[in-house]
């Protein structure tokens, strides 16, 4: 899964448990003033972009870059205060003496494997350059062949170009990049779209017998017990009006109008073995970044037919970091396990008990739920 976002890394970071991702390959500002106009010999003028290069990123960056990373490639890592590494990656230019701008870069890792060389001219690499500091894709390319193995989580916090995202989708990681520059991340998003572009042979997602799968029937009940707990609390209710794939379950105001909230149902029962309950951690980055985008807080709710109780909480809550002693061992959450994360019960609030028959037909039922949907309509209830 590819997700570009146009926000502030920073912002995106202090939100994310520890080693959300198992690489981040980045590429900040130098802070030398890199951040636009005519490049070398180049006659093309490119828009200088956020910051303009002037600084370097602030010592909280590295410090959160490092806590949601379990490695990191920095480019620029020699204009930095990094500790002694002996993994350097060179970046060849493969230029003449006489070219005017530098003939390699570096890049720092927390790898303690030798370091490495990599060569690719500039002129040749990217048919389009859409930005001063576009490094090619082939070495994204190389770089994930060399360091990633199959199931890594790749974040890059200065997207640029779109060159990693490009590299990770043909290489079918799963990536996060983002770009706080809205012109060049319009770039980048419609590079990355011309340049991964297929023909989508299966039609759009769901299908005409999407509300007919098992899975998403356990969904739907589960979701309609949500929202019925929601209409006794006097919420204002908007659901999906499709039968199809949507993005969130349910839209909620309070009794006043004054607050509005994302509702999010998971109907799956809680661990047999730990204390706790979770969901696919590419839906915890959904969420996250629906609440930086429309300053909505997200509520998820667990409907539990193992134990008959409906509880959740809010995502910021329920995702603080919390350490649980359980069976003499020393568990830290959020925990992220094979692509999902995990949260203690104990940090969520049990809402409501499942009528037992209601319960029974969720038993019988599978325990994935994939129901998910498009539009918005309000639900009105009889007084």
């Amino acid at each position: 899964m590819i997700e570009l976002l146009n926000i502030d890394c920073l912002d995106y970071m202090k939100h994310m448990p520890n080693n959300a991702f198992d690489l981040a390959i980045v590429d900040p500002p130098y802070g030398i003033g890199m951040g636009g106009g005519k490049v070398g010999n180049s006659n093309q003028d490119y828009k200088q972009f956020h910051g303009e290069d002037k600084n370097i990123p602030p010592p909280e960056y590295f410090r959160e870059l490092k806590r949601i990373s379990t490695n990191q490639i920095i480019w620029g890592g020699n204009y930095f205060d990094l500790p002694p590494t002996p993994c350097f990656i060179v970046w060849d230019k493969v230029q003449p003496e006489e070219f005017t701008m530098a003939m390699c870069e570096f890049a720092w890792t927390s790898f303690k494997t030798p370091a490495k060389i990599f060569k690719q001219r500039v002129v040749s690499a990217d048919i389009e350059r859409i930005h001063p500091t576009q490094k090619p894709v082939k070495l994204y390319e190389w770089l994930l062949s060399t360091y990633v193995k199959p199931g890594d989580r790749i974040l890059d916090t200065h997207l640029g170009s779109g060159s990693s995202a490009i590299a990770a989708h043909y290489g079918g990681f799963d990536f996060v990049g983002m770009e706080i520059d809205t012109d060049y991340f319009k770039a980048a998003k419609a590079r990355f779209d011309a340049g991964t572009a297929q023909l989508d042979i299966f039609g759009q997602s769901g299908g005409s017998d999407w509300n007919k799968r098992t899975e998403v029937k356990k969904g739907c009940l589960g979701e309609n017990l949500v929202e019925k707990y929601l209409a006794k609390r006097k919420q204002t209710i908007y659901k999906p009006v499709t039968d199809q794939a949507h993005p969130v379950d349910r839209v909620c105001a309070s009794q006043d109008k004054s607050q509005m909230y994302i509702v999010e149902v998971k109907t799956k029962a809680r661990r047999k073995y730990y204390p706790d309950t979770g969901f696919d951690f590419s839906k915890h980055r959904e969420y996250l970044n629906l609440q930086l985008k429309h300053s909505l807080k997200v509520y998820v709710f667990f409907v539990d037919e193992e134990s008959g109780t409906i509880y959740g909480g809010l995502l910021d809550d329920i995702s603080r970091m919390t350490t649980i002693t359980h069976k003499g061992n020393r568990l830290e959450y959020p925990l992220i396990s094979k692509g999902i994360i995990y949260f203690p019960v104990e940090n969520m609030t049990e809402v409501e008990k499942i009528n037992p028959d209601v319960r029974g037909k969720l038993e019988a039922l599978t325990t994935k739920n994939t129901a998910y949907l498009k539009g918005l309509q309000e639900v009105r209830y009889a007084n």
